[in-house]
């Protein structure tokens, strides 16, 4: 334990509360923040499909199969407090004792401590890492085909609509409803991180008859 890094404790700490305070939720407040959470599931879906179709059997090659997984780097993992909230809720309730364990044994390695034999831990898996492809990845797929260019530019322009606090979005309301009932974590970036406040700040100055 006390060679973990200032960030492997955060990620377990943040983890951990998330798991405890999803797992107090009663079957009302479960339902409303799936159905709170529904459009962006589309997405998500639209996400995995995307992946599929063009990225998948490059970047299980190129990575995965060679144990590279050079996208796996543990330490540049952004994980929102949103993440934790939508994994347990759409079926990925059970991942989290697994992902505590591993979180509590020292991993000096450079590679995602959330990567199994079989994959990433989580079911439903942080949109940092969903949205990320390295730089050989895109060029192979974008070079040889202009619709998966114009795909990827459309996902990133609406990734924006649940995760980018310069208007009401997603990740900020989920913050808000468990900040409303006392839960904090370093993980509620919409709410802590200088920079989204900034950008939160900037939206009401700039709009100051909106709800952010």
């Amino acid at each position: 334990m006390k060679d973990m890094s200032y960030y492997h404790k955060t990620q377990m700490e943040a983890i951990r509360i998330a798991f405890e305070v999803c797992e107090q939720l009663d079957d009302k407040s479960k339902d409303y923040l799936r159905e709170m959470a529904s459009s962006y599931m589309e997405f998500r879906n639209e996400l995995k499909e995307f992946n599929n179709k063009y990225f998948y059997n490059y970047c299980k090659k190129s990575c995965f199969e060679t144990a590279k997984s050079a996208c796996c780097s543990y330490e540049s993992i952004i994980v929102f407090f949103a993440d934790e909230v939508i994994n347990y809720l759409f079926g990925g309730d059970k991942d989290f004792p697994v992902i505590l364990k591993k979180l509590q044994s020292v991993k000096p390695s450079q590679h995602c401590v959330y990567l199994g034999s079989g994959g990433c831990l989580w079911t439903i898996i942080p949109i940092s890492c969903a949205m990320f492809f390295c730089n050989d990845a895109k060029d192979k797929i974008f070079n040889s085909s202009s619709q998966a260019q114009a795909i990827w530019n459309s996902l990133l322009e609406r990734e924006k609509l649940f995760t980018w606090p310069d208007r009401p979005v997603l990740f900020d309301s989920i913050e808000e409803f468990f900040i409303q009932r006392g839960v904090s974590t370093d993980h509620m970036y919409c709410h802590k991180s200088p920079g989204l406040l900034r950008l939160k700040l900037n939206h009401r100055n700039n709009f100051p008859g909106s709800i952010s």
